[in-house]
């Protein structure tokens, strides 16, 4: 007995705590749909969705106690899926409208999105996949990319491998080509990038320092004022010198991407890039007793400075990720 009625109580508490949030949730979602912005309508129908969720959970333990609570948020939610669908449908058709009459390929990304939004609130009707298929196709922007040094063309091939890597660029709307204007019939937007001459050249920097210190040759016997006699250690203090040379080896590289659009769907803007790479070695000498010497000091050279193309390609790389990043943000 006493089992049964603590089940009906922990019942009647959830469902309490049910109602509470549905009416809560309600309310939300009924000041959001009587927005004009089909993103609040959205977001009303995602919490009606969610109070859907939450009714099917509760029904292992309340059973079908908000069946008609449930039924009615399902017509709410289908109404409103309705009416922001073809909203979304009617946009799409202003924007298809607008691209092939403008020539506009921005405007058919607008309507590829506005009718994609409509099927995905399962919009019904017999054109709605050739309309999305055709704004995407012809909202495909198309840009030619060249990119070289023209003052030194000591580079210009490991240019043109690094960034013929523009093909790859994976974007929605985004087709980038590379020194190869034969591959479109029309060129959207022309990207040229050019580089300075690279600036190699080398930094010296010596230092001095001394080193002593105390060490233990031997002992020696001595007399103490007692009359006793031990032993103390004889003490020498060695020196050393150790002669530091760093080498610092400096890379810079500059260019400038300069864009001509052939309309107006090119939205990548001029930029200029510049960047800057340092290699650094220390070559050590030493002269005096080595016994001075602090722990980790070595004679010798630490490493190798780069070569100049080693530093052009670790340039190209770095200044080649700054550019795709612009272009696929823009």
């Amino acid at each position: 007995m006493e089992r049964g009625k603590n089940m009906t109580k922990n019942r009647s508490v959830v469902a309490k705590s049910l109602d509470n949030i549905i009416q809560e949730q309600m309310s939300i979602s009924s000041n959001l749909k009587s927005s004009q912005d089909l993103r609040d309508i959205e977001e009303s129908i995602k919490i009606l969705q969610g109070l859907q969720g939450k009714i099917d959970e509760s029904s292992i333990f309340l059973r079908d106690k908000f069946e008609m609570e449930d039924e009615l948020l399902q017509s709410e939610k289908e109404n409103l899926k309705t009416m922001v669908a073809r909203e979304y449908f009617s946009r799409g058709l202003d924007y298809y409208d607008e691209a092939f009459g403008k020539k506009d390929k921005l405007a058919a990304q607008d309507a590829y999105y506005s009718f994609d939004k409509a099927a995905f609130y399962e919009y019904e009707d017999p054109d709605l996949a050739g309309l999305i298929e055709k704004s995407f196709d012809y909202g495909q922007v198309i840009y030619l990319v060249d990119a070289n040094a023209p003052f030194d063309i000591t580079y210009n091939w490991e240019i043109d491998r690094v960034f013929d890597d523009v093909e790859n660029i994976d974007r929605p709307f985004k087709k980038f080509i590379y020194e190869n204007s034969t591959a479109a019939t029309e060129i959207d937007c022309e990207i040229n990038i050019r580089f300075d001459d690279i600036n190699l050249g080398i930094r010296e920097r010596d230092n001095e320092q001394r080193y002593t210190r105390d060490i233990v040759i031997g002992t020696e016997e001595v007399t103490n004022s007692d009359g006793t006699k031990s032993e103390i250690d004889i003490i020498e203090t060695v020196e050393v010198l150790v002669y530091t040379k760093e080498v610092t080896k400096i890379a810079e590289w500059g260019l400038r991407l300069d864009v001509r659009s052939n309309g107006n769907n090119c939205t990548i803007s001029d930029r200029i890039f510049q960047e800057t790479i340092t290699a650094v070695i220390e070559d050590v000498s030493v002269s005096g007793d080595q016994r001075a010497l602090p722990g980790g000091i070595r004679e010798g050279s630490n490493g190798r400075l780069p070569s100049d193309n080693e530093l052009a390609e670790e340039l190209l790389d770095i200044l080649y990720e700054e550019i795709e990043n612009h272009l696929e943000r823009r």
